[in-house]
């Protein structure tokens, strides 16, 4: 009886295996695709402060002690190389003698300049990029200056791609580095850049991928920086989607720190400004003045307090005309935020 059983598990089994060789000969195995581009953000790597931002729209930054800031930058390029390989420094803040941030650029400039050559090992790279000088002012049809400028860097860092088997690939891309993006906040300018570098280089991932042919990809990426619709249905959808994540990405973040919406939503939403745009960045930037007046020192001293720090002091007094000018101011300028 012993034997009759083994036999007829032994049958089962072979039985098992024919119908899965045949399942498997009749329907082809789904084939997974991966692949990824990481960029980062984050504030001006300095040590500096707007102390008049609770009756200024457009506060003017104080800095710390120039020998101060290469200490914690010279740290911070570290831990970038440590975690991610060549660092790519893109600033959009302005340069021009005019201008309340023009201070703290020339800083950055100064200190990444001795923080670089002492690291030219790594490969590292700074662009200066005054986004408002080019493409404020509804100038955003420049768009395309700041991926050109970015354009061989670009290249170099790459980006992540698992190609299926059936592509016969030796060994996956990797990406080398990270663009590390900032502004002044970094809300608004960096998610309008980041946004149009992370499609530049999908458009590189779907031809690594074969998704799309090289003769498409080159006509998607000259339609870009032609501001032409692009030239297939598939990649007009794609883009669409593509806004909208960025869009809600960069809304997320800000409304966390600062209340409000993403100012310029519109802009990297549908790839244009328009008039409902500039009127919801008003509201937004009247948001911001009334939050960062009235309650982001105080609830920064509740959680200091919560942590047993006391490291904010307590604001003077803001008048009410004080605050209605620096609503006034921040409904006439939406757009330089």
């Amino acid at each position: 009886r012993t034997a009759e059983k083994e036999k007829e598990e032994k049958e089962t089994v072979e039985e098992g295996k024919e119908k899965d060789e045949k399942e498997k000969g009749g329907e082809e195995e789904d084939e997974v695709l991966l692949t990824s581009f990481v960029c980062i953000r984050g504030s001006i790597p300095l040590y500096w402060s707007e102390a008049d931002a609770l009756v200024a729209f457009k506060p003017r930054p104080e800095l710390g002690q120039a020998e101060t800031h290469l200490e914690p930058l010279n740290l911070h390029m570290q831990t970038l190389s440590r975690l991610y390989g060549t660092v790519v420094v893109l600033s959009l803040i302005e340069s021009k003698d005019s201008s309340h941030e023009k201070l703290i650029s020339q800083a950055l400039d100064k200190a990444l300049s001795v923080t670089l050559a002492g690291m030219s090992n790594y490969g590292h790279r700074f662009i200066p990029f005054d986004f408002h000088a080019l493409c404020g002012k509804l100038a955003f049809r420049n768009l395309p200056q700041l991926v050109q400028a970015c354009g061989e860097e670009l290249e170099g860092v790459g980006f992540f791609a698992l190609p299926a088997p059936s592509m016969k690939r030796e060994k996956p891309l990797m990406q080398t580095g990270v663009f590390r993006v900032n502004c002044v906040d970094c809300l608004d300018r960096t998610n309008v850049a980041q946004s149009v570098l992370a499609f530049r280089v999908l458009v590189w991932q779907l031809r690594e991928l074969q998704l799309v042919s090289d003769a498409e990809a080159k006509a998607c990426s000259a339609a870009v920086d032609a501001e032409q619709p692009l030239p297939f249905p598939a990649a007009q959808q794609l883009d669409k989607l593509s806004k909208s994540i960025w869009a809600d990405h960069g809304d997320a973040i800000s409304l966390q720190y600062s209340g409000s919406a993403a100012l310029k939503g519109d802009l990297t939403r549908t790839g244009k400004r328009t008039v409902g745009g500039l009127f919801q960045d008003g509201v937004s930037s009247i948001k911001r003045c009334v939050q960062n007046n009235f309650a982001d020192v105080h609830r920064q001293r509740v959680m200091e307090s919560f942590h047993g720090v006391e490291l904010t002091p307590e604001p003077p007094a803001a008048t009410v005309a004080a605050a209605a000018a620096a609503a006034e101011a921040a409904a006439a300028a939406p757009d330089r935020v």
